[in-house]
């Protein structure tokens, strides 16, 4: 017997992710065709569904979207595996599929159409190579992880998953390119230069340096014990004036925690604020702790890496050498985003 392993989304902006990591639901949207289960079990009956649902969708696009939907009812099987990349902890996630497709029909559920499956094991992005990461950033909802099989499965394999099942082979051609997803790739690549690179203090002087083209004065803490302070943050030119900002920085891709935010907050005076910069991203309890009445801003690994974007013809040339980077524009086509 085999078993498929396919790669999925979790919505345009991944908002479906608390579905997937905490109701333990692969989940699609479209949520306008109803019930799929009650359409025949053709390709055709779906592509006639979808246009009639969706008018305005592109000729195009109709085969490919109408494929994602056929697949995850029909074509999805009890035992197959799902890698599920999380835009919220930047983790490849391995699911398990343990039941049939089921249809929500609460009123107002934005992912209507799911699967049940089980989280088998969950990984960091930086543990896996840049054409692995490629792939799972297909340009589409629902695909089959093909190239890269061999290496989710050995990287995400666990004692309770029996990876002896060979992954079956897709002899069906594409519809639709399957493309990485330029913004994901642009993450991996600089948050994976910055973590190899300017590991532990040389990353508080590149986050130093993108405050001051931000238009703060800064002070680098020399290494060492600091406190927990990495950078000492001013609004005026000679640091004279005005409130402090004080900046906590890692340089590592593992999730904050609430503690990490306590630890900062407990060494804001009064009339000063707090900063914590990480190459990660920050669990549900330290994004409470920071709405806390200290109000410290975070900055998680994606929002740096805009930063870097939005100010990169600024960057020093030494930076700019570690992250080489040009600017493109790519077709925004609805085609792409499968809801």
């Amino acid at each position: 017997m085999t078993a498929t392993l396919w790669g999925i989304h979790g919505g345009r902006d991944g908002s479906a992710d608390p579905l997937f990591r905490e109701k333990s639901l692969l989940a699609l949207g479209w949520t306008a065709l109803g019930d799929l289960s009650q359409l025949e079990a053709d390709r055709g009956a779906f592509r006639a569904a979808l246009v009639e649902a969706y008018p305005e969708t592109l000729a195009g696009a109709v085969p490919v979207e109408a494929g994602v939907l056929f697949r995850f009812v029909h074509e999805m099987a009890i035992g197959d595996l799902v890698a599920y990349p999380s835009r919220e902890d930047r983790c490849i996630h391995l699911f398990e599929v343990k039941g049939p497709y089921q249809y929500d029909a609460t009123a107002g559920a934005e992912f209507p159409h799911r699967r049940p499956a089980k989280l088998v094991k969950s990984l960091p992005r930086g543990n896996f190579s840049q054409p692995a990461l490629n792939e799972i950033g297909a340009a589409i909802t629902l695909f089959k992880i093909k190239t890269n099989a061999a290496e989710f499965l050995t990287k995400l394999a666990d004692q309770s998953l029996d990876i002896s099942k060979p992954i079956a082979a897709d002899l069906e051609p594409e519809t639709s390119s399957s493309g990485p997803d330029f913004s994901e790739s642009t993450q991996d690549f600089v948050i994976g230069r910055l973590g190899l690179h300017l590991k532990g203090h040389p990353f508080a002087h590149f986050v130093g340096h993108l405050l001051n083209l931000l238009g703060y004065r800064t002070q680098i803490s020399p290494p060492g014990r600091d406190g927990g302070i990495d950078i000492l943050v001013h609004n005026d030119p000679l640091g004279m004036q005005g409130a402090v900002m004080k900046v906590q920085v890692k340089s590592s891709e593992a999730q904050v925690g609430e503690k990490d935010l306590r630890d900062l907050t407990g060494l804001l005076h009064e009339d000063e604020r707090g900063l914590f910069v990480t190459l990660g991203t920050y669990n549900l309890d330290a994004r409470k702790v920071a709405r806390g009445p200290k109000g410290i801003r975070l900055i998680d690994g994606p929002e740096l890496v805009n930063l870097i974007c939005e100010h990169y013809d600024q960057i020093d040339h030494r930076y700019r050498s570690l992250l080489p980077l040009r600017r493109i524009w790519v077709p925004d086509l609805p085609g792409n985003t499968g809801e």
